[in-house]
């Protein structure tokens, strides 16, 4: 649906009057489906989930914000858990370690409260830490 609205076929005033009648839920989905298209892509696939890899466009910029939230945060093991962050991106598993982690590391943040909740979720996840662990 997205990639049908954004059409250079349609007009710019009819992509907006159809986009003012969407539901909010169908509005939502289409911000995510936007910021999937623009942010993520597909590196390999397989039969298995294990096969799948994906890359994600912000994934760097997302890496220099966090280090730059856990300095302003005086995170106590910041060495340690920056060094833990570049093993897992090299490792191609930032991805992996929480779905806080995922929905950062991939950029699909969307405006609202929940960003300072997810960046705080996203370091101590990052962090290598047990005490940091659930």
């Amino acid at each position: 649906l997205e990639v049908r609205i954004q059409a250079r076929s349609h007009g710019e005033w009819a992509k907006e009057k159809l986009l003012t009648q969407l539901p909010p839920k169908i509005r939502w989905d289409l911000a995510l489906a936007k910021r999937w298209r623009e942010n993520v892509r597909v590196a390999s696939w397989g039969r298995n989930a294990a096969d799948i890899r994906l890359r994600y466009k912000l994934r760097r910029r997302q890496m220099r914000m966090l280090k730059r939230f856990a300095q302003i945060m005086k995170w106590p093991n910041l060495a340690e858990t920056m060094d833990h962050m570049r093993r897992r991106d090299a490792d191609d598993t930032l991805d992996l370690i929480s779905s806080d982690a995922l929905a950062f590391f991939s950029g699909f943040i969307l405006p609202g409260a929940t960003f300072p909740f997810l960046i705080m979720n996203t370091l101590i996840d990052v962090d290598p830490d047990q005490t940091t662990d659930a």
